[in-house]
């Protein structure tokens, strides 16, 4: 019985978030978007390659510059191979 009655009290309070989230206008907590820097696309992208993080770079540069996936691979290989350092 105790059971039945803190799993209701546990429903309704959960209930009553939801509800209080709706009239809010949100069902989901607040979307982070990138962080304002200073920091240029091109640099962002250079340190995300120096970290050895080519995926992240790559998904980087199509949300900088709204290009394909294809298009940012090849963009950002050819950064890499720019890349002083390279044994290339």
């Amino acid at each position: 019985m105790e059971i039945a009655i803190a799993v209701l009290a546990i429903g309704f309070v959960l209930a009553l978030l939801a509800r209080a989230r709706r009239e809010e206008g949100t069902s989901l907590p607040p979307a982070r978007g990138p962080r304002p820097t200073s920091e240029k696309p091109e640099d962002t992208i250079r340190r995300l390659l120096r970290s050895n993080r080519k995926i992240e770079a790559i998904k980087q540069y199509r949300q900088q510059y709204g290009t394909g996936l294809k298009e940012a691979k090849e963009a950002v290989e050819r950064m890499e191979r720019e890349r002083p350092g390279r044994g290339r």
